[in-house]
């Protein structure tokens, strides 16, 4: 069986969430501070509340 060699690997930062109190507070810090904007909102059922992809 051939042998895998791997010469490189890299971690590349692909996404991440967080908890906030307030979605549409920390969407506008966001905005504001960073300069981020909205890609896409999704609402969860599951849980009393949603989610933003900014």
């Amino acid at each position: 069986m051939p042998e895998l060699k791997i010469d490189t690997f890299q971690l590349i930062p692909h996404h991440c969430g967080i908890s906030v109190p307030d979605l549409e507070a920390s969407v506008a810090w966001y905005r504001d501070m960073l300069g981020f904007s909205v890609v896409k909102r999704l609402t969860l059922k599951l849980v009393d509340g949603g989610a933003t992809m900014i």
